[in-house]
C-alpha cells in the first residue's frame, strides 16, 4: 500500500493493536521509516482517543520512504508501508522551504531549503485555553502574519502560574495528565493538535514549550520525560521549535527568595537537562532547541539554566520587565550570549511586555527589536501584558495582575505592529551575514552605554543605524544636544552616500538625501539646534555608498 504526499506534508498512519493509556515509564511502539537515501529514522508512537497507536512523518525528500512498525522491543508488526513523497511543497505557507533550523556558523536561522528565516515571535503561553475561541486564535495568527511576525511560542503543558488541575488553569481539551500525573489523556493532546493546527496554516512556526518549570517539583522527571515524549510524537514532524520549560529553574513563588533557593533552582536545572536529553533521544528529526530562564532566580540565558550547550541549539533570554530600567541589562545579556563558544544563535524569549506595570512602550519595543538585532541577535520574541495569558478579563495568574489588559484590547497594541513592519523591512535587505558595527556611529552604543545608537554593516555594504530617541539616549543622563552632529563612518574616502530615514513606527522613508564623505570615510549629519535628525524622536538610517 502506499500513501503519496507533498513534501513536507505530514502523514500519519495508524498502527497494528490497540495501546494502553500512556505514563510514566510505559513502553511504546515506534514507527521506523527508511528515506530514499537510507537513512531510517524511528518515531515514537503515541496512543488516539480511540486506543489505537499512530505516528506521524514528514520530509522534504522526494521518492520512496518504507515504514515498518516496531514492538517497544524493536520486533516488526505487521507490513510494511509506503509513503509516497512527490516532488511538490504541501499546501501550508511553510511547506514551501521547509522546517527552520540552525544556519552554518551558528549566527541565524534558516528554512531547510537555505531560505534565511528572521525570528519574530509572539507570546501567547495560554493560547490552548478557552478564554479564546478557535475563530478568534484564526484571526490573530493572521494579524500577526500580516503585521511581520514569523512565529509564536505557546505552551502545550503545565502552564505557567497556575497549578495543574486548577479550573482556570483548564485548556480546550482539558488538563494534559490525569489527576495525579497517573496518565497522558489523548483528548487534551487531540485538542492541542487543532489549535496548532490552525497557527501552521497562517504560517507562524510553534515554538513549543513542554511545560513551566516548577511543575517538575510536582509531577517529577519521569512523568515529564513520558510527557515530552508524547510532544515529540506528535508534533516532531511539523516545523516547530523545542523549549524544554519555560522559566526552567525557578520554583513555585512561596519557594523564592529564601536562603535555599539557589540550591533547588539548581535541582530543577539538573532535572530538566535530564528531560532534555531524551528529546535528543527521542526526536529523529533534531528540530531545533533551548530553555527558558527566569531572572528571578538569576538566569538571565539558557546558559544559566543549561551550562552543557550540547542540549542547546539556540540561547533564549529573559532579561526583565522593568521598561527602560531593562535595556542596558538586556544588551550586555546579548554581548554575553553572542560571545559564546560554540556560536549559538541568540533569541531575547521575554522582555519588556508591551503594557505591563503600565510601562514598556512602543518605543521600548522599538529599542528591544533595533538594538539586539543590530548587536547580532537572530531576531526577537515580543510579548504584551493580558495576551500570554489570553486574558477575557476573568485571568489573575498566581502572582497577581500584572496588568488587567484583556487580550484584545493587548493584541491591538501598537509595538506589535512597530517591529513587525521593523522585520519585514530588514528582511527585504541582505541582513544575512550583517556585522554589528556601532563604532561607525558618534555615540555608538558600548558597555557602560547600552543604550545609544546600535548600527549594524549588512552583505552589500550599507549601513543600517537605529537611533534611539533623545529622551531614551543613555536612560536620559546625556544632554541631547550630542544629538546636534552625528557621524557615519567606514565608506570609502571622498564618496557619496545616500541617506534614507525611516519613521522606524511604519519603516516609511521620510527624508533622503545624498551626502559627501570625507578624505577618512565619515559622513557628518546636522540639521537643527538640537538634533540631527528629521527630528528629536528615533530614527532608522540606512546609508549607502555610491
Amino acid at each position: 500500500m502506499s500513501r503519496p504526499v507533498a513534501r513536507h506534508e505530514v502523514a500519519e498512519l495508524e498502527g497494528p493493536g490497540r495501546l494502553e493509556p500512556l505514563g510514566a515509564g510505559s513502553a511504546r511502539p515506534w514507527l521506523e521509516v527508511t528515506d530514499p537515501t537510507g537513512t531510517a529514522r524511528r518515531l515514537a508512537a503515541f496512543r488516539t482517543s480511540s486506543g489505537a497507536p499512530a505516528a506521524r512523518y514528514a520530509s522534504g525528500l522526494p521518492g520512496r520512504h518504507v515504514a515498518r512498525w516496531l514492538d517497544a522491543s524493536g520486533g516488526p508488526m505487521g507490513a510494511d508501508e509506503v509513503i509516497e513523497v512527490l516532488d511538490r511543497p504541501g499546501d501550508g505557507p511553510l511547506d514551501a522551504h521547509g522546517p527552520i533550523r540552525v544556519a552554518e556558523g551558528g549566527t541565524r536561522f534558516e528554512h531547510e531549503d537555505g531560505t534565511p528565516f528572521l525570528w519574530l515571535a509572539d507570546t501567547w503561553w495560554h493560547a490552548l485555553t478557552p478564554r479564546i475561541t478557535d475563530e478568534e486564535l484564526r484571526e490573530l495568527a493572521i494579524q500577526r502574519v500580516v503585521q511581520g511576525f514569523t512565529a509564536v511560542q505557546l505552551v502545550v503543558g503545565p502552564l505557567p502560574e497556575v497549578r495543574e488541575g486548577e479550573p482556570r488553569g483548564a485548556t480546550v481539551g482539558g488538563f494534559s495528565w490525569e489527576p495525579g500525573w497517573t496518565v497522558l489523556r489523548p483528548e487534551y493532546f487531540e485538542a492541542a493538535d487543532r489549535r496548532l493546527r490552525i497557527i501552521l496554516a497562517t504560517g507562524l512556526v510553534p515554538v513549543v514549550v513542554g511545560a513551566w518549570g516548577y511543575h517538575l517539583d510536582d509531577a517529577g522527571v519521569e512523568v515529564m520525560r513520558a510527557h515530552w515524549t508524547e510532544l515529540v510524537a506528535r508534533y516532531a514532524a511539523y516545523p516547530v521549535v523545542w523549549v524544554v520549560a519555560g522559566e526552567a529553574s525557578l520554583p513555585w513563588y512561596d519557594r523564592l527568595f529564601l536562603p535555599e533557593t539557589p540550591t533547588h533552582a539548581a535541582r530543577l536545572s539538573a532535572g530538566w537537562a535530564e528531560v532534555a536529553r531524551t528529546i535528543r533521544a527521542v526526536d529523529p528529526f533534531q528540530r531545533p532547541m533551548t530553555v527558558h530562564p527566569s531572572p528571578g532566580v538569576d538566569a538571565y540565558a539558557s546558559i544559566d539554566v543549561f551550562p552543557d550547550m550540547g542540549l542547546t541549539d539556540f540561547q533564549m533570554l529573559q532579561t526583565g520587565h522593568w521598561d527602560r530600567g531593562s535595556l542596558p541589562g538586556t544588551m550586555d545579556a546579548v554581548a554575553r550570549t553572542i560571545a559564546l563558544t560554540p556560536r549559538q544563535p541568540v533569541i531575547n524569549g521575554e522582555v519588556c511586555y508591551e503594557g505591563i506595570m503600565g510601562a514598556s512602550w512602543p518605543d521600548i519595543q522599538r529599542f528591544l527589536w533595533w538594538a539586539q538585532v543590530l548587536a547580532g541577535a537572530a531576531g526577537h520574541t515580543y510579548g504584551a501584558q493580558g495576551l500570554w495569558g489570553m486574558n477575557d478579563g476573568s485571568f489573575t495568574g498566581q502572582v497577581g495582575s500584572w496588568g488587567d489588559a484583556t487580550w484584545r484590547e493587548a493584541a491591538a497594541l501598537s509595538g506589535a505592529a512597530h517591529v513587525g513592519a521593523a522585520r519585514r523591512w530588514l528582511d527585504e535587505r541582505p541582513w544575512p551575514g550583517m556585522v554589528p558595527a556601532n563604532g561607525l556611529v558618534s555615540l555608538g552604543a558600548e558597555p557602560g552605554h547600552r543604550m545609544r545608537p546600535h548600527a549594524a554593516r549588512l552583505a552589500d555594504g550599507r549601513l543600517v543605524a537605529y537611533l534611539p530617541g533623545a529622551a531614551l539616549l543613555d536612560n536620559g543622563a546625556s544632554d541631547p544636544r550630542l544629538y546636534r552632529e552625528v557621524r557615519f563612518g567606514g565608506f570609502p574616502p571622498d564618496a557619496s552616500v545616500h541617506l534614507g530615514y525611516h519613521d522606524p513606527r511604519t519603516m516609511a522613508l521620510r527624508l533622503e538625501e545624498d551626502r559627501p564623505a570625507d578624505a577618512e570615510g565619515n559622513v557628518t549629519v546636522t540639521r537643527g539646534m538640537l538634533a540631527a535628525m528629521p527630528s528629536m524622536e528615533d530614527w532608522i538610517v540606512e546609508a549607502i555608498p555610491g
